[in-house]
């Protein structure tokens, strides 16, 4: 049985930073296993969801957590 992939190994392999033997372990992983899909395709849709952030516009108070909201809170 395979060791269990973390949720940081998880965003590391996301965001390429893993080397080629973690890699090839995290993807058997994936293989078998139906909630690490999962839990990678809403690390992908943070991920996306956050690069479509526009941080350089904080608001009336320069604050970026109003651009996040503002993101958050659309209809």
């Amino acid at each position: 049985m395979s060791e269990r992939v973390t949720h940081e190994e998880l965003m590391r392999y996301l965001d390429g930073e893993v080397g080629p033997e973690e890699c090839c372990r995290i993807e058997v992983s994936l293989e078998t296993s139906t909630e690490l899909r999962r839990e990678l395709a809403v690390y992908r849709a943070m991920k996306d969801d956050l690069q479509t952030l526009n941080l350089n516009d904080g608001g009336p108070n320069g604050s970026v957590w109003h651009a996040v909201n503002r993101h958050l809170a659309r209809p």
